[in-house]
């Protein structure tokens, strides 16, 4: 018979406002585009100002969240 198990799970968020020392943090690519916008790439993603970077705790993935999908899915931990 099978038993269903969970636990609680906690994420680290920190709201990426195109500072280098963020782009450093999280090994981020910086290019320039033809129109002279510089586009920061998380892996293949494209990270936007105001996107959230969230990774779980105790590990180094990192996942870049718009605003919107942010306030859907993750709630804040006011005793954290």
């Amino acid at each position: 018979m099978e038993k269903k198990y969970y636990q609680k799970v906690y994420y680290k968020a920190e709201q990426f406002n195109g500072e280098q020392a963020l782009a450093d943090k999280y090994h981020m690519k910086c290019r320039k585009a033809k129109d002279g916008t510089i586009h920061f790439l998380l892996g293949n993603r494209r990270v936007h100002l105001g996107d959230w970077l969230v990774r779980k705790e105790y590990t180094d993935k990192v996942k870049p969240v718009d605003n919107y999908c942010f306030e859907l899915l993750f709630k804040r931990n006011e005793d954290y």
